[in-house]
Order: structure tokens, then C-alpha cells, then sequence
């Protein structure tokens, strides 16, 4: 999930990261909050950073010769039809139509660019990049001698933030993490209690059971929370399932390691078109409303392979390049090719897969 709206420019070529992915430190490129175990985050990076690179040799096999596929050739176009709006090919194309390789090398490019700024240590200075892991502590106030040390006691954060917002904005309440002094949120205000916009405004941004599972600042100071709620129902690790085949419902093979790159994704600031990464809706066809492309089902929906029978769910293919989960489920899913994934039939109402 993404909160803030502003863009980063960036431009960058080629793809490096020769480093050993076990050999990668997040405090390296975040600073950590102590409600994180270093460890768990060092493992959490190196799988993103393996799967990363294993959807950019995917992506680079269904750019060339697509004709009579193994199975892992076979396991990546299935990939490639959930989350890039790729029709079936017929058994005797050759190659994928000019439009859709066109799509999957500007998805292979954005992973690619991912994997860029992750090794250009000059760009992810922990400085600038913030990682929670829970945000128990945190809570609403408006009180501004509860985040700033030099407030007078008594005065509101309106009255002390005033006109030194951006943009003109007004601020009444913010969030507040009593255990965290050393950061600096508005420039020239001097150290401050960690504060951050009530985006998610009524409720704690994320340590309870009805909030989030994690969330991404993409201004300067960057933060991405990886929430409880994450670290309690996803998988930490899908490594040791890789080859694992048959029927999968792609719900219980969510995973941190994907989770992050949906995040990073939003912190990285992308702009493959003129859309930034964020989360696109789609009609959910059982609960007749708009919802986050998440999860298999979101990627699906967006790709339109429903627009048939649902011309709600009629979405410019182009629409998969801006949609966060689509990496992830992508990602998710050429990691294990051999699995025949499928969504979660009871939750969604739909009852597909390829």
C-alpha cells in the first residue's frame, strides 16, 4: 500500500547487484527501527533479491522462442497470463505478439531498476530510508509537545506547525512513536519525535488486527512499515517449496519476500508510464465492489481475463505495468513454475486458473 504522492525522478541503466544476495545487510540501506529483527530483515532482502532476478530471466525466456515450452517455460507463461494481460499462445507461435514483449520489457525493465537502486548504496542511505517492522506504539496526537522537543508545553500542532507545511496544508493531529527522538521529518525544524500524516486517520497504522499489512512513505525520509499482521499470516520464505507442483491456491503461498517488493516497488517511485506504481482497483466479482488489485485474483481481474463475461473489469492492459501486486504475484509465481496456482475459489467466487 502506498500513502504519499510524490514523485522521485530517476534514471538509471543496466542491472547490476553481483553481490551475493546472502551477503546483502538492510541497515546497509534503512535504518532499522528496534521493533525489527536484523536477521530476519538480511534473509527477507536476499529471497526478494533472488526472486527479482529469477522473474528477469523469466521475463527474458518469454521474450525469445515460446514454441513446444518445458515445464518451467510452461510455469512463467502462466505467470505472464495472470499478471500482464498475455493471451494463451497457440501451439505453434513461435513468439509472443510485438505488443505484449513490448509489456514484459518494460516489466523487465522496472526489475531490473529495482535491483539498480538496491545495489547503489549512494541512493539507499540509511539516512533517507526507514524500516519498521510494528507500529504498537504509535498513536494519533495533537498535542505538539508530545513530537517536537521544543514546543511549549500545551500547544497544538496546529498551532506550532503552521504555514511550514507543504503545500500549504493544514495538520491537526499526526502520528506519534514515543520511543523514536533522532529523526527529522520537516526540514529546519530540528530534531523531532518520529511523526508521520494521518493517512490512515481513526486507527493505529498498523499492530492491530484491523489494520494493514504494510504500508510505504515514498517521500524523503522513506519509510516502509512491514506490519504484524504480515509477519503473521505470509509465508517468511518460499525457498524451500520451489519445486513443488500441482494445485496451489496462491493465498496460502503469500510471502514476505514478495511482500517487500511490492514495497520497495512504492518506495523505489517508479514511473513506467505516466502512472506511478500504486495500487490499482478492480471489480471484485462476488462482492460487487472495487477493491486493491491484490493477490492472484487482483492481478487476474486487472489483466481482464474477465472482461468478457464482466466488462467492468475491462482494464487497459497497460493498467498491470502500475500495479504493485502484480510484481509480487509475478514474482511469487515464477519463483515456484512447477505449481498450477489458483486463487482462493471460496473468498473470491471465481473458479480459474491456467
Amino acid at each position: 500500500m502506498r500513502i504519499s504522492h510524490f514523485l522521485l525522478p530517476i534514471c538509471l541503466t543496466g542491472f547490476a547487484l553481483g553481490a551475493n544476495p546472502s551477503d546483502l545487510k538492510m541497515n546497509d540501506r534503512f535504518t532499522i527501527s528496534p521493533t525489527c529483527n536484523g536477521r530476519d530483515l538480511d534473509g527477507l532482502l536476499a529471497e526478494s533479491v533472488v526472486m527479482i532476478k529469477n522473474a528477469i530471466t523469466a521475463l527474458t525466456a518469454l521474450l525469445g522462442n515460446i514454441r513446444a515450452p518445458n515445464d518451467e517455460l510452461q510455469g512463467w507463461i502462466r505467470a505472464a497470463q495472470a499478471c500482464w494481460a498475455i493471451p494463451k499462445p497457440e501451439w505453434y507461435q513461435q513468439e509472443l505478439a510485438p505488443v505484449d514483449k513490448n509489456r514484459l520489457r518494460m516489466v523487465r525493465r522496472n526489475f531490473e531498476m529495482l535491483l539498480d537502486v538496491l545495489d547503489d548504496l549512494d541512493y539507499t542511505t540509511p539516512s533517507d530510508n526507514f524500516m519498521y517492522c510494528h507500529s504498537t506504539d504509535l498513536r494519533l496526537t495533537n498535542m505538539a509537545d508530545e513530537v517536537f522537543d521544543d514546543a511549549p508545553k500545551g500547544q497544538s500542532i496546529k498551532d506550532y506547525i503552521g504555514p511550514r507545511l507543504p503545500d500549504g496544508a493544514s495538520k491537526e493531529w499526526v502520528w506519534v512513536d514515543p520511543n523514536n527522538h533522532h529523526h527529522r521529518i520537516l526540514e529546519g525544524d530540528g530534531p523531532s519525535k518520529l511523526f508521520f500524516p494521518d493517512g490512515y486517520a481513526g486507527g493505529q497504522l498498523c499492530g492491530s488486527p484491523s489494520s494493514m499489512d504494510a504500508l510505504t512513505y515514498y517521500k524523503i525520509p522513506k519509510k516502509i512499515f512491514l506490519c504484524p499482521n504480515a509477519w503473521a499470516k505470509f509465508r517468511p520464505s518460499n525457498s524451500q517449496n520451489r519445486q513443488d507442483k500441482g494445485r496451489k491456491l496462491y493465498y496460502e503461498w503469500q510471502n514476505m519476500p514478495g511482500l517487500l517488493i511490492h514495497e520497495l516497488l512504492h518506495w523505489l517511485a517508479l514511473m513506467p508510464s505516466e502512472f506511478h506504481i500504486g495500487d490499482r482497483n478492480v471489480w471484485h466479482p462476488k462482492e460487487d465492489r472495487l477493491v486493491a488489485a491484490y493477490g492472484y485474483v487482483g492481478a487476474f481481474l486487472l489483466s481482464g481475463h474477465r472482461a468478457r463475461t464482466d466488462p467492468r473489469n475491462n482494464w487497459p492492459p497497460d493498467f498491470t505495468l502500475t500495479n504493485a501486486d502484480s510484481y509480487n504475484v509475478f514474482a511469487t509465481m515464477a519463483y515456484s513454475p512447477l505449481a498450477l496456482f489458483a486463487p482462493d475459489d471460496t473468498a473470491s467466487g471465481l473458479e480459474f486458473g491456467f
